[in-house]
């Protein structure tokens, strides 16, 4: 039972009291005579007295009852409504001042809950955007160090081998110097594909195409690997750019690090309303599926072109290279 309920009961209780206690003070004030006459009088075959005390009583019954239904009722809206809002159902308009109230109130709950998750996603896009801030300047860092330091040692000890064999050793000894300048000379491959990785060049308002020319330009100039290219402009988003960019420069670097290859290929134009990437290269190759050294780069390319959209597929066997496909829908009419 609720409050409204049982508020309504105890004042029904105290009025009827107050009007019995009203009635009996009255019929001792009158007069006997009086008395009589109330008690003689009939309505109904009733006496007047105990007619009217029925009467009272009939009358106080039905206004409790009414009353209580109407609270009932009220009760159950008021209940309605909450649940409603509770639940994010739309407002109904209501001429009902409480439910006006209540509108309002639930107004005010979906806006403060807007803004609460609004605000949460900005936390956590900051959060985000500093993490990833931390992360570029950290492998900078690392970049930069493996570049004064390894990659310097290395390319001392190269030139230090070269001065070696200029001296014209033995045959047993000329044997043992090319396959340390060999693995020398993976090494540094392996450090400036490293060094790819780790400090990326971004596009930094260039086109796509421009960003990936001067990369292929760049790393031809300081790897042994002979690198042909036919790149188009492709109509998409910068973010799709920006990926596309990205999957090349992992090719690349899985290219130096693993493939053992001497030439490389890079393909990228539109076909059918999208565009397409390949790149292939006559290294080493592998069993695709299987967990290889440049496993965590293919994914890592495969979840890029995903992201924007695309799909990835790489085609490669042992002993005969690998080829790395890449489609991506281009923009309705060209539009950047």
């Amino acid at each position: 039972m609720s409050w409204m309920r049982r508020w309504l009961l105890l004042s029904g209780s105290l009025l009827t009291g107050a009007v019995l206690l009203l009635t009996a003070a009255a019929v001792f004030s009158f007069e006997q005579a009086t008395f009589s006459l109330l008690w003689s009088t009939s309505i109904f075959g009733m006496p007047f007295f105990l007619f009217s005390l029925l009467v009272i009583l009939v009358t106080l019954s039905l206004l409790g009852i009414s009353a209580t239904r109407l609270w009932q009722k009220r009760e159950q809206a008021v209940e309605a409504r909450l649940d409603a809002a509770l639940e994010g159902a739309a407002a109904q308009s209501e001429t009902d001042p409480l439910h006006q109230k209540i509108a309002l109130l639930q107004e005010r709950m979906d806006r403060l809950t807007q803004r609460a998750r609004q605000l949460a996603s900005e936390k956590a896009e900051e959060r985000e955007k500093s993490l990833q801030e931390v992360v570029i300047q950290e492998r900078t860092r690392l970049a930069r160090e493996l570049h004064d330091s390894v990659s310097q040692q290395l390319f001392a000890a190269s030139m230090m081998i070269a001065a070696v064999n200029e001296s014209r050793p033995g045959p047993e000894l000329a044997e043992k110097l090319h396959m340390i300048e060999k693995m020398i000379n993976q090494s540094q491959l392996e450090m400036r594909a490293l060094l790819l990785h780790l400090r990326p060049a971004a596009l930094k308002n260039k086109t796509l195409r421009q960003g990936v020319e001067e990369l292929l330009q760049d790393l031809s100039q300081k790897v042994p690997l002979h690198i042909t290219s036919s790149i188009e402009e492709v109509a998409v988003d910068k973010g799709a750019e920006d990926h596309l960019f990205r999957i090349i420069q992992e090719a690349v670097s899985n290219c130096l690090r693993h493939a053992e290859a001497q030439e490389l290929e890079v393909l990228l134009g539109v076909r059918d309303q999208k565009a397409v990437l390949q790149i292939t290269d006559n290294g080493r190759g592998f069993t695709v599926g299987e967990d290889t050294f440049g496993s965590y780069g293919i994914h890592t390319m495969k979840e890029r072109a995903e992201e924007v959209g695309g799909r990835m597929k790489v085609i490669s066997v042992p002993g005969e290279g690998t080829r790395i496909d890449v489609q991506i829908p281009v923009l309705e009419g060209g539009d950047q």
